[in-house]
């Protein structure tokens, strides 16, 4: 195998060794044919889910894969967790290695071995190996030479690296373990199949060892075998592997003390670079040779066999029947079940259904189906109405696998199941959110533990991960930030890719090519310059590559990242798929096991990824979890509960609207006049919009959609589901269908029916077919641009599977995979031509992008503008290709150059600079050449090129380089030849180079024939040439820059006299220019191309003028005045006409206006029509279907197609008599595109469609034969934009269903809906949506709640308890105990009242208090008094029943914000409603602010909207971070947005909103949907829902004070008085009178031991007997102050430079201070602090500027974290997790202060924790002196 002198690397790691191995495969095995090898292998650390893959990229690469792992083999058993220490900087470490250990050395827990298969046997036992590993995992799974002796046959074991079992030990000096460990491999495998490894990476001990390991092999007879470890494929890699390394080990590159590899070479080496490492001279030269010795002995393909593996259904049911009669037996009964009565057209249709199936070997893919879905259900787990085609299957009806009856919507089962498909049908099923775990579980336990599984998936580092990553082991991790946030998001959520980013911003060199990799040339080859260099354009793109070269750190950064992103850098489980085997998977499959802890830990997982299941024909299949069906369950259990009434969600009633009276059931029976009257209440609901919370039907689009449509059936409502999709909505195909259903607009198919004689007949009968889309197609032809091959293409070359370009939602070039192309046949076409010179010929139907949206070309007019992209992104396949000196040569030649002679080359110019440049860039390619110059007229020279040698007769290199790129002459003319000038064109290999390259080459041709515009006129760039081909190259090469360019013919006059046309090429594009024109040798033309003053904007690209007056007039502007102020000509912006507004002044308005809609139509070109006139001629054809973006690119210009995709096949039965086979057969045909099975069908088409009869002989409609061929043509081109009816109609079953329950139970729903949804989000609109339909929603209480939401008696809705925020499920036990003993009085009562014993506890329970401060804060116990004065006693209430709740209450602000934090919604009255003083605020321009209530309808309207901010979400977009928020009023919300510049400045200011706050927000209302619902990926959520008609386009915010003060009113009692000596705080019930001594009883004293003589203390307590009251009036009490504020900053820095604890002194002053005092009070909680403090030194406190200080003055000199957790969570409820952490790693000394807030609120963080070694006199005497709050100080008296 391969040559002598060849090698093949077997040690090799992928990325799928995670966060180690940075090699791609494709990579990897690329490199291995590069280099000749015949073999190479991968062998990833413990795992090989690489493996399917890996064989596919060696199969493409032409090279043999070898299979194996690298396993971590355990130090002793694998059931003993082991480990050894090992030196710390020893070569055997591992990056596993968690660097534990003492000293010097470092733990080692496992070793590395090599393991290959060289057969199947070997393929199973590496799989069962690698899955029994996870069996003992410990840190790694891990194996043992016990388990590797077990599975031992068809194994080729490798000793190992330094860190293996035999290097490993020689290196720690443990020769009898090394021999030991060789000796017991060669006993498992036997001589041959094990060898002595042995590597080189520079590393001494390396080389120390090798000659050890040369002895060791020939002790035992074995060979050595070469191998090199490989990380990674390129030597220039290593930076990048090395940082990676750091990623997994969260390190930092500088990092001393990290792991690294040692020594260097871990790339993938080449023969030349092993055999040189290993030779005779240390005795290894035999080892490279055993690398193709192994790879000779390996099989070619190890893999089992791809093929169906369906598991053998069985059940003790069955009896002796087999699984086609069981399921023809089930089928029966559930057909009868179904229908009652089985028609003949029933009977017809499960008989070919069966037939089909049981043919097909099937059946037992029905029955394990069925059987999961029956056990379901038996469960009571829900399950969904089905997905995809499995709806047009009767019999997966009859067996009620879905829930759609195929037969009564005219489904197909051909689209579920065809004659010719060789995979198993695709049924996935949805269950509710609890049961589909359970149902996962059950399907391992019925089919086998061993022949389930999960199914693995890989998680790549995308963009801003790789950013983050890369900048934090750089330790640049601000850079990384920044460069992270200004990652745009793109159309499918994800960040923006970084290659992208690149595409989108070409025409600046960003980052360098890295060494060897050709992937970083390709990506930075293509050009976007227009999104670069404009200002106005692209802000995201422009600010992110902007940062991204910032500076040299900058760099470093964005280029390590781009080697991260999207490598492997974790495994992860399939959120639904699951495999089921026919046989174990054990041994078939590398597995691995879930080890996360949770209900799912154990289960097995495959190692390989779903695309690699479905390929190996492994049955898969989707349990999905579909919360909509939790909503159905809930909603039924309500119905119950209230009215006893059983109804099925699955099954409701059904008939279109207006039928009732004369539908049947399905059983043929009348439907009730209760049924008819819910089922007509339906429709209702749904034609009216009042859809939120239906299923599909709740974003605001859809609920136009319904309303527009009226959707009266099943039908309909499934077609609107259909169309309300990004390609049908860019097509109005939406509105066609609404308007063509009321008859705004005609139903016509005379396309296909003009001039037949039976026209309204054939009509009638098409329309049986099209009637669902109502006629709606596309179609479309010409070039495009191929990514994959880097130049433009002929569409009937297109091939799939290949890439082109479109754009995407924002009008960003974007790539897009050609999923299908169709040939359409001839049709009638007509030219639209364009102003750059560029026309396209297309059918009238053909829709093209305008800044309005699709308009059909039939349609555009003179003087319209299309998309056109502002560059072509760089070529997709890596580019080897040519160099700039190369492509100065062929620009000088394909300028001036003489090539059409057979022998020779001239180059023809009269500049000798030129001529010297042509010379060097000659001799720097080939050589020194051999020139002779010619003198011409004019002072032209020619000169000749030869090598010097070989005569005139001998082509020279620079001539036979030129032919071998194809620049040859025409076939007709002759032989040897070279192309005239006029045939001349650029080479496919320099179409598709890099950025550079093509910079070059358009330098050198614009030195030859381009010219540069003189100064002082406008700058302009112009190329003339009389070979159209090369004008077309030219300006494609142009546009690969990001330069826009026009073509046009310019005639002009021969020398001999005669006429001509030239081709011109005209761009003004001069920032553009520049990277050209630097590279120009022409020093006249350079100079003025970069001295010029030029444009920025392509002259031809512009927007309609009235577009652009819309957003002026939305920014609440005149035209004339905003002109004037930003420096715009007036006149070139009209309100009407068809006058265009050129792109440098629609940026402009953009920049000021802030309009969205502009920077997003700036981010493309727009080219305007010139001309559209019908050719009169037809031509052939051809349309393509484009993944994911669904436009293209053709001829340069944005088009676009989709239809439905059931009609292509109905209209084989209708049209031409296609019976299932013969349709099915017409399916593959068109959509294979297969020209011999198309002409075939062709044939069966056209005889079918002009007879009479169909093909089973029944009567039809014989069609004319002109109508038969249009037909014909439109299935050809409909086939590539199919759409799946089947899907559509089990969604919109769904749709109905939930749209029934909520139109006839709303409550119920609402109730239903609110009890399932966790989102704030979204209960705040669910909880709108019943306020609108008229539903009372309640807040949860202790007395009337349920465990969940419910509905009462009345109708109203009650949220539940369970449903609090933190109250958990414990709360059924309050439940429980009001049920069996009655309602509850009090929180006391609660706090007694509810008591159990957990199960195994002896011990009783009761609520806690956190969770009786989450019900109080909810409302729970609103009856029983104020919320923050029963949080207040929470704590102490269950010790002290007898506690009286206090009289206060928290701000209105934060009352509201906790109660929506506890039920993420608000149901209180709002605080907006009683805040009246919020009427005289004014912004500072002095306007007046609306509510929420009353804000302006008209879209585009100004105004400035006051309300509490409700939410506020940051998030990335392609202009920067733009942020969503919700404004509350006190009746209703508003949603809205602001964009970047907003957000930045609020930043800036500090001034950021946070939910809770006051907020005046000041821009312009919009009415429009900002998004619409795409149903892929939503199958956890109820979908989109969007109540609201307006929102708010924010362009300031303003944050408004509000006086919102707490209420707290106290009774007389025990305080904490300051008036004692601070030194001996006391515990009094009033203030003593001034210079009284009466003696206190001190905090300290013991709770209870008082004389038997003395009366026990009042909870509550006036003046005592003997202690006179105080002579001064009552005092105010401090907390209701509401002047209180924060600490001055300026105090805070002040106290931070308080003296040490030795200069706090105890003198008393001999005077009184002027600063008075105020008792801090805490009433009724005596007893809980006395409890917690009774033990401590004495506290002191006081309240100053609203803040409590605590002061520590005696004794051990702490506050501990329980004294002050005690004090906080009674008086203040949620302070102590702020601040506990802050506290116990620094406790407060002697002396410190610790200040906290006394009116904490969320609008007010908790910032202020000040602590200074101060006397408190001291501290509040400054205090006073600076002015803070003297009127809220406490008299303090001298001490």
């Amino acid at each position: 195998m391969g040559t002598p002198d060849s090698y093949v690397s077997l040690h090799n790691h992928t990325e799928h060794s995670t966060l180690d191995g940075l090699s791609r495969l494709n990579e990897l095995c690329e490199a291995a044919a590069a280099d000749g090898s015949p073999a190479v292998g991968i062998t990833d650390h413990g795992t090989m889910s690489g493996t399917f893959k890996f064989a596919a990229a060696a199969r493409k690469a032409g090279v043999k894969p070898l299979m194996g792992f690298e396993a971590y083999l355990a130090i002793g058993s694998r059931h003993d967790q082991n480990s050894i220490e090992i030196p710390r900087d020893d070569a055997e470490s591992d990056a596993d290695d968690d660097g534990t250990g003492k000293g010097s050395t470092k733990v080692k827990r496992y070793e590395h071995i090599t393991l290959l298969a060289s057969d199947t046997d070997g393929w199973a036992n590496l799989c069962k190996l690698t899955s029994f590993s996870h069996d003992s995992f410990w840190y790694k799974p891990r194996i043992d030479f016990e388990l590797m002796a077990e599975h031992n046959r068809g194994i080729i074991a490798l000793t190992g690296c330094l860190g293996g079992p035999v290097a490993g030990r020689l290196l720690r000096g443990d020769t009898d373990g090394a021999y030991q460990a060789a000796a017991d491999l060669v006993e498992m495998y036997g001589r041959t199949n094990v060898f002595a490894e042995v590597m080189d990476h520079g590393i001494a001990v390396e080389r120390v060892l090798m000659p050890q390991l040369v002895e060791l092999a020939k002790h035992f007879g074995i060979r050595t075998v070469a191998t090199n470890d490989t990380h990674f494929v390129s030597e220039g890699d290593a930076h990048a592997h090395d940082a990676w390394l750091c990623v997994a080990q969260n390190k930092k590159v500088a990092d001393d003390e990290r792991w690294r590899f040692n020594g260097a070479g871990y790339h993938m080496r080449t023969a030349a670079e092993m055999r040189a490492l290993f030779d005779d001279q240390n005795g290894t030269s035999e080892a490279v040779d055993s690398t193709l010795l192994i790879a000779e002995r390996c099989a070619d393909n190890i893999l089992p066999e791809s093929r169906l593996r369906l598991p053998k259904y069985t059940s003790p049911e069955m009896g002796d029947r087999d699984s086609d009669k069981y399921l023809y037996d089930l089928v029966v009964e559930g057909a009868r079940a179904r229908f009652g009565t089985l028609t003949d057209k029933i009977k017809a249709r499960l008989r070919f259904e069966f037939d089909m199936i049981s043919s097909k070997g099937l059946s037992d893919y029905f029955l394990i189906q069925w059987d999961i879905i029956c056990e379901a259900r038996r469960r009571g787990i829900r399950v969904g109405p089905g997905r995809g085609s499995a709806a047009g299957c009767l019999i997966s009806y009859c067996l009620t696998i879905v829930n759609v009856d195929p037969l009564e919507n005219d489904l197909l089962f051909e689209r579920f199941l065809n004659p010719d498909r060789v995979s198993m049908p695709d049924i996935d099923t949805d269950y509710d959110s609890a049961g589909r775990d359970e149902m996962i579980r059950y399907t391992a336990e019925r089919f086998g533990l061993d022949f389930v599984a999960r199914i693995g998936t890989f998680g790549q580092a995308l963009s801003r991960r790789s950013i983050r990553d890369a900048a934090r082991v750089l330790d640049l991790a601000p850079i990384g930030d920044e460069l992270a946030r200004l990652v745009p998001i793109g159309a499918n959520g994800k960040p923006a890719s970084i290659e992208s980013m690149i595409a989108a911003t070409q025409g600046n060199a960003v980052v360098a090519a890295a060494d060897g990799d050709d992937a970083w040339g390709e990506t930075s080859a293509g050009s976007n310059s227009g999104s670069t260099r404009d200002s106005s354009v692209n802000a995201a793109a422009r600010d992110f590559m902007a940062a991204a070269q910032a500076s040299e750190l900058h760099r470093q950064v964005f280029e390590l990242a781009a080697a991260f992103e999207n490598r492997i850098n974790q495994e992860g489980i399939h959120a639904c798929g699951v495999v089921v085997a026919d046989e174990p998977l054990y041994g078939m499959v590398p597995l691995r096991t879930d080890h996360k802890k949770g209900p799912n830990q154990g289960q097995l997982v495959t190692q390989w990824d779903g695309k690699d299941i479905d390929t190996f024909g492994l049955l898969k299949m989707d349990f999905l979890a579909l919360l909509n069906l939790d909503i159905i369950t809930a909603c039924e259990k309500f119905i119950r509960a209230r009215s006893g009434e059983e109804v099925d969600g699955d099954n409701p009633p059904i008939f279109p609207a207006g039928t009732g009276a004369t539908a049947l059931t399905r059983r043929g029976e009348p439907f009730t006049a209760l049924e008819q009257e819910r089922v007509e209440r339906t429709w209702a609901l749904i034609r009216s919009g009042r859809t939120s919370g239906v299923f599909q039907l709740e974003s605001r689009g859809m609920t136009e959609l319904c309303t527009k449509v009226e959707a009266s059936s099943l039908a309909e409502l499934s077609a609107i589901i259909a169309l309300f999709r990004p390609g049908p909505l860019a097509a109005n195909m939406h509105v066609h269908y609404a308007d063509r259903k009321h008859g705004v607009e005609e139903i016509d198919y005379g396309i296909f029916t003009k001039g037949s004689a039976n026209e309204a007949a054939e009509q009638a009968a098409i329309a049986t077919v099209l009637g669902d889309s109502l006629g709606v197609c596309l179609t479309g032809d010409t070039r495009v641009y191929s990514l994959s091959r880097g130049h433009l293409i002929n569409l009937d070359d297109v091939r799939v599977g290949e890439t082109v370009q479109g754009v995407n939602d924002d009008l960003l070039p974007a790539p897009g995979r050609v999923a299908k192309v169709v040939n359409q046949g001839a049709r009638p076409v007509r030219e639209v031509k364009f102003i750059s010179g560029a026309s396209l010929r297309a059918t009238d139907e053909h829709p093209f992008l305008t800044p309005r949206g699709w308009v059909p070309a039939s349609d555009l007019r003179p003087g319209d503008v299309v998309a056109a992209p502002k560059s072509y992104l760089p070529p997709r396949q890596p580019v080897t290709g040519p160099t700039t000196v190369e492509a100065k040569v062929l620009g000088y030649l394909l300028g001036d150059g003489s090539l059409s002679a057979a022998h020779n080359v001239a180059f023809v110019n009269p500049d000798t600079a030129l001529l010297d440049a042509y010379r060097t860039a000659v001799d720097s390619v080939f050589g020194p050449q051999h020139y002779t110059p010619t003198p011409r007229a004019r002072g032209v020279t020619t000169l000749n090129t030869s090598s010097g040698s070989g005569g005139g007769s001998t082509p020279g290199p620079v001539l036979t380089w030129l032919r071998s790129l194809g620049l040859k002459a025409p076939a007709t003319r002759w032989r040897d030849g070279g192309p005239t000038s006029a045939e001349k064109f650029v080479p496919e290999r320099f179409l598709s180079a890099n950025e550079d390259v093509v910079a070059a080459l358009l330098a050198a041709l614009w030195d030859c024939d381009g010219s540069v515009s003189r100064p002082g006129t406008s700058l302009s760039f112009s190329y003339k040439t009389i070979s159209r081909q090369l004008a077309e190259d030219v300006q494609f090469l142009l546009l690969r820059l990001g330069i826009r360019s026009q073509l046009c013919p310019s005639p002009y006059v021969t020398d001999a006299g005669g006429q001509e046309v030239a081709f011109q090429i005209t761009t003004g594009d001069s920032v553009g220019f520049r990277q050209i024109a630097m590279l120009m040798s022409s020093a006249d033309k350079r100079d003025r191309a970069l001295n010029g003053r030029g444009r920025r904007y392509s002259s031809h690209s512009a927007i309609p003028s009235d577009i652009v007056v819309q957003a002026i007039e939305a920014a609440g502007c005149r035209v004339r005045p905003f002109c004037e102020s930003v420096g715009i000509s007036r006149s070139s912006i009209r309100r009407s006409g068809t006058r265009n507004v050129g792109s440098s002044v629609v940026a402009k308005v953009a920049e000021h206006t802030g309009d969205a809609g502009l920077v997003r139509l700036l981010n493309t070109n727009w080219e305007r029509v010139t001309s559209n006139t019908v050719t009169g001629k037809s031509e052939v054809v051809y349309d393509i279907e484009v993944d994911g973006i669904h436009n293209f690119v053709a001829n340069g210009v944005v088009v676009h197609n989709c239809i439905f995709q059931e009609s292509m096949m109905r209209l084989g039965s209708v049209v031409a008599g296609f019976g299932p086979s013969e349709r099915n057969r017409l399916q593959k045909a068109v959509s294979k595109k297969i020209k011999e099975e198309v002409d075939a069908v062709g044939e069966m088409f056209f005889a079918g469609g002009v007879s009479d009869a169909a093909m089973d002989g029944t009567p039809k409609l014989a069609f004319a034969e002109t109508t038969v061929s249009r037909v014909w043509d439109a299935i050809k081109g409909a086939a590539a934009y199919a759409f799946n009816a089947s899907h559509s109609y089990a969604y919109a079953w769904l749709a109905y269903c939930t749209a029934y329950l909520k139109a006839n139970w709303t409550a119920e729903y609402g109730a239903a809906l609110l009890s399932v949804t966790e989102k704030a989000e979204r209960r705040q609109m669910v909880l709108a949506a019943l306020r609108k339909d008229g539903v009372t929603v309640l807040g949860p209480s202790v007395n009337e709640s349920r465990f969940t939401t419910s509905v009462d008696e009345s109708g109203a809705v009650r949220i539940g308890l369970s449903e609090i925020k933190d109250v958990g499920s414990d709360i059924v036990h309050l439940i429980d105990e009001r049920d069996a003993n009655g309602p509850f009085t009090s929180l006391s009562d609660v706090a007694v009242r509810v008591k159990w014993t957990p199960d195994g506890e002896t011990k009783p329970k009761s609520i806690p208090s956190d969770k009786l401060v989450a019900l109080i804060e909810a409302g729970a116990f609103d009856d029983f008094g104020p919320r923050l004065g029963q949080a207040m006693i929470a704590k102490a209430v269950s010790k002290a029943p007898s506690i009286a709740v206090i009289d206060a209450e928290w701000p209105q602000l934060e009352r509201a914000a906790r109660e929506r934090d506890r039920l993420k919604v608000l149901l209180s009255p709002h605080p907006l409603a009683t805040m009246h003083d919020l009427r005289s605020w004014r912004s500072r321009a002095g306007e007046r602010p609306c509510s929420v209530a009353n804000i302006p309808t008209n879209d585009g309207d100004r105004c400035l909207v006051l309300g509490m901010i409700a939410s506020w979400e940051e998030r990335a977009y392609s202009g920067g971070r733009m942020a969503r928020f919700t404004l509350e009023g006190s009746t209703g919300s508003l949603e809205g947005v602001v964009w970047a510049g907003t957000v930045r400045k609020l930043a800036e200011l500090g001034t950021t909103p946070k939910p809770g706050v006051i907020a005046a927000v000041q821009g312009r209302v919009a009415i429009r949907e900002l998004r619409t619902h795409d149903d892929g990926g939503a199958e956890s959520d109820t979908g989109q829902a969007a109540e609201e008609t307006i929102e708010l386009l924010g362009n300031d915010v303003f944050l408004v004070n509000v006086d919102d003060p707490m209420r707290l009113d106290l009774e007389p009692g025990p305080v904490l008085d300051l008036s004692v000596d601070v030194f001996d705080l006391q515990l009094v019930t009033a203030p003593s009178a001034p210079g009284t001594t009466e003696p206190c009883r001190a905090l300290s004293d013991p709770v209870g031991e008082t004389s038997a003589s003395a009366e026990p203390e009042p909870e509550v307590a006036g003046p005592q007997a003997g202690v006179a009251a105080p002579p001064e009036p009552p005092i105010e009490r401090p907390m209701s102050a509401p002047r209180a504020r924060p600490v001055d900053p300026a105090l805070a820095e002040r106290t931070a430079m308080a003296p040490a604890p030795s200069q706090v002194t105890n003198d008393v002053p001999d005077t009184p201070s002027a600063v008075s005092t105020v008792p801090v009070s805490f009433p009724g909680v005596v007893t809980e602090l006395e409890r917690g403090l009774s033990t401590l030194s004495p506290v002191h406190g006081a309240l100053i500027g609203g803040h409590l200080y605590l002061a520590v003055t005696k004794g051990a000199g702490v506050i501990t974290p329980r004294s002050v957790r005690i004090l906080l969570d009674t008086h203040f409820p949620g302070l102590w997790g702020l601040i506990a952490e802050r506290l116990r790693d620094s406790p407060p000394r002697r002396g410190t202060m610790v200040a906290l807030p006394t009116r904490p609120t969320w609008t007010t963080p908790v910032w202020a924790i000040q602590a200074c070694d101060r006397p408190v006199v001291e501290l509040v005497q400054e205090m006073t002196d600076a002015g803070a709050h003297t009127d809220a100080l406490s008299e303090l008296h001298s001490h």
